[in-house]
Order: structure tokens, then C-alpha cells, then sequence
């Protein structure tokens, strides 16, 4: 009577079909799991930009201020946002019963979701003394070009800290609003070198495999800190970019950094050295707008 079973050549030719079919399959669903996170934040990126316009249209297009003090702390599923013992520049500039709301904080009353300030593959994302999710690191930066510095107690409420005027825009559709960054707000120069304010952790993400010299800070802090996304690009070597008229899409790190190149020197031909020096700088279009 024959005996009812596999052999062991049987299971082992099985085994090897399953681990070869997996070698196959295993990077091609991690690479449709990070498309799927690349379309999420793109996702979130337009739904800020939104956000950020219906703020404009309730303060006469003027763009939100990158940082702004407020009596009250913002609150996350009823806690109160506290970044006081994780940013140090925070526990020195602001005063202790006022409280630094940031931009997403300002246009949440038109997004109605805190979710959207995380972008799903950020690797940069710290936790305050309530447990929040800290949204000024991790998620997406403005232009501080049009959003300004920010105003908080040691810096005062000129033009430079404030939000420009949507007037000021030549080109809506082509000039960057919102973006993949490592800080809350971002701007051409921290772009070309990033280790300006690397302790801090201002750079876009991907940028320290791209951006030539100067990039000691940033590449220590990442060793440092949470900042992995510094030297990794989120997206398959890019990062979605939302733009002043509202549409967003993808772009390479590279292009970004061509675009902030050519941005810098269209500004100031002298703020980044070892650039090519370019005669002509009408012929620039200025993605990040004038300053």
C-alpha cells in the first residue's frame, strides 16, 4: 500500500518555488506600499495648500505667518502642545505664558485634520511632554519667503517675520507653497546648504546626498537626532511640492535643488559661492519668489 504524503525533494522544490516567488514579489510590494505613501503626502500636501488659501481669503490674501505667539496652547485630542523641553531655541524665545503656534496650527481651523501635518514616510518626527507628535519636525514646510520667520519674543513683527501679501506673487503656478522639509518652514539657501542650520535640523530631505560641501551639521545632527530623512529622500528620490495657485505634484530632490540654485543666485549672486556664476539673472525664473 502506497503511503499518502510529500517526499522531502517534494517539499523542498516547493519551498525554493515560494522563496524564489517572494524574492520577486517582496520589492515590488514595497515599492507599491511607498508609492502608496508618496500619493498619501501628496495628498496632504494639497489639502494644506488649501487650507493655506482659504486663510488667505479670510485675511486679505495675506499668507500665514511661518510661527506666531498665542495666548492659548494648541490642543491635540485634548492635550496641550508643548515643544518647551525638546527645541531649546523655544524654552529661550518664547515667554512662558505664551505659547508658539506654527502654520499648520494657524490653517487647521480649515483642514479640520491634524493628521496631514505628518508626511507618512518621515523618519524626522519627535514627541512633546504630553505624548503629541511635534509638527514642527517631521511633516512639511513652508516658503518662508512668503510666510516669513516667524514672530516670536526676540524677534520683532517686521515684513521679514510676517506673511507677504499674495499680490507680491508674479507667477502663482509656478512659485513653491508647501513641501517635504525637515523643519516647519524653509528657503532656497537652507536648501544649497542645509548645514546653515543643521543643529536645528532645517534641510529637505534627501538634500546631504545632493547638495556639494557644507554639510558636516546636518549630517551630524541626523547621527545625532531623529533627522535619518536628511541624507533619504522620502520619495524614491523626491518630494511633493505644493504651489501658491493650489495644484501640487512630485519632484526630484535634484530638480529642487537646481530650482534653489539658480533661486539664490537670482537673490543674491554672491550667497552661494561655488555656484557657476550666471550673467544674466533676469533670464531666472524665480520659483521661490522675491524676498
Amino acid at each position: 500500500m502506497r503511503r499518502k504524503g510529500f517526499t522531502l525533494i517534494e517539499l523542498l522544490v516547493v519551498i525554493a518555488i515560494i522563496a524564489i516567488l517572494a524574492a520577486i514579489l517582496f520589492p515590488v510590494f514595497a515599492k507599491a506600499r511607498d508609492k502608496a505613501r508618496q500619493a498619501a503626502c501628496l495628498s496632504n500636501v494639497k489639502q494644506l495648500a488649501l487650507g493655506c488659501i482659504m486663510y488667505m481669503e479670510d485675511y486679505d490674501q495675506q499668507f500665514p505667518p511661518s510661527g506666531n505667539l498665542e495666548p492659548t496652547p494648541f490642543t491635540v485630542n485634548g492635550k496641550a502642545e508643548d515643544w518647551r523641553v525638546q527645541l531649546s531655541w523655544y524654552s529661550s524665545s518664547v515667554p512662558t505664558n505664551q505659547y508658539y503656534w506654527i502654520w499648520q496650527q494657524l490653517v487647521y481651523p480649515y483642514t479640520k485634520s491634524f493628521q496631514i501635518v505628518f508626511c507618512p514616510n518621515s523618519k524626522n518626527i519627535m514627541l512633546d511632554t504630553n505624548g503629541n507628535q511635534i509638527c514642527a519636525l517631521g511633516g512639511y514646510g513652508c516658503n518662508q519667503n512668503l510666510f516669513g520667520r516667524g514672530g516670536y519674543a526676540n524677534v520683532s513683527q517686521t515684513s521679514w517675520n510676517l506673511g507677504k501679501n499674495e499680490t507680491v506673487i508674479g507667477d502663482p503656478s509656478s512659485t513653491f507653497m508647501l513641501f517635504d522639509s525637515g523643519y516647519f518652514r524653509l528657503n532656497e539657501q537652507e536648501v544649497v546648504k542645509p548645514a546653515w542650520y543643521g543643529t536645528w535640523g532645517v534641510y529637505l530631505p534627501g538634500i546631504g546626498e545632493i547638495a556639494p560641501g557644507g554639510n558636516a551639521k546636518l549630517t551630524n545632527f541626523i547621527k545625532a537626532g531623529p533627522g535619518s530623512d536628511g541624507m533619504i529622500s522620502r520619495h524614491s528620490g523626491g518630494l511633493n511640492v505644493s504651489y501658491v495657485d493650489g495644484h501640487a505634484k512630485f519632484m526630484t530632490v535634484s530638480q529642487m535643488y537646481a530650482i534653489s540654485c539658480n533661486s539664490c543666485q537670482y537673490a543674491n549672486p554672491t550667497a552661494v559661492p561655488w555656484l557657476p556664476v550666471i550673467h544674466d539673472a533676469s533670464t531666472i525664473q524665480n520659483n521661490w519668489a522675491a524676498w
